[in-house]
């Protein structure tokens, strides 16, 4: 077993070279493209907890908002969450996401989003190269002010994570400048819910920095492609995205 998977790290390793090429040709391709499409800015305050070996505890806090002309979409967001290691090749994870929406100038949403899911380290972040897949699946409870309405419809979210270390050796070092690429897919198993910007995929590209165990900064560009279920005119969403994201892990006991 130990030797199938040294050949299948080693063999995806050589897959970062085209992965990290591919996934700066599409942003850039999609930022030359950026007139007419939407101007986002989400900002992300993460506090982690390792109460013990395998376990550890999450709050994650979100502000997002759309900086380009149109109608003041905006939203407040919050996820407490826990996650199990049984190996160190395995995380499982659960939670709730509860969000505050304003979709445009005259509806707002509020959701409430249960989630499970897993994520499989494919090369570990003691390596060069950290590479993983997260697969998430939500539910999701809509409640419209305007009309009192309930939606709820369930979704996959399908992730691939990777993470280069510029400035040190390893992804898991201190005072580390790190590359950032995630590539997501959004499948929805049932009706569109109403709401301004339905995710069917996004691709995100950025650098990170490790100032110490504790403190850890990301500055990302984000490609999503999204469905306005909303309105009937342009459907198809696309918007370019400033995402920053500041996470503090409380100091482990020693």
């Amino acid at each position: 077993m130990s030797l199938l998977l040294s050949i299948i790290n080693n063999r995806t390793a050589k897959l970062v070279g085209p992965i990290i090429l591919l996934n700066i040709i599409y942003c850039f391709n999609n930022l030359a493209l950026a007139q007419g499409k939407d101007i986002q800015l989400w900002n992300s305050a993460i506090i982690d907890w390792n109460f013990t070996k395998s376990w550890l505890a999450e709050l994650e806090l979100d502000y997002n908002l759309l900086l380009s002309e149109g109608e003041g979409w905006h939203e407040y967001a919050t996820q407490p969450s826990v996650e199990f290691y049984p190996n160190n090749s395995l995380d499982l994870f659960t939670g709730v996401y509860l969000t505050n929406t304003k979709q445009n100038d005259t509806e707002d949403t509020k959701e409430v989003r249960p989630l499970i899911g897993f994520r499989w380290n494919i090369i570990k972040p003691e390596r060069r190269v950290f590479l993983r897949t997260q697969v998430k699946y939500e539910h999701r409870f809509f409640k419209h002010s305007t009309t009192s309405t309930h939606e709820n419809i369930g979704r996959l979210r399908m992730r691939l994570d990777l993470f280069i270390p510029i400035t040190q050796t390893s992804y898991s070092v201190d005072k580390n400048l790190y590359g950032i690429s995630w590539s997501e897919i959004y499948v929805n198993f049932d009706n569109e819910i109403q709401e301004k910007y339905q995710s069917t995929f996004r691709q995100y590209l950025g650098l990170g920095y490790r100032f110490s165990y504790s403190w850890r900064l990301e500055v990302d560009y984000v490609f999503q492609a999204a469905r306005d279920a909303i309105t009937d005119e342009n459907p198809d969403t696309l918007s370019h995205v400033l995402f920053i994201t500041a996470k503090y892990y409380i100091a482990k006991n020693n």
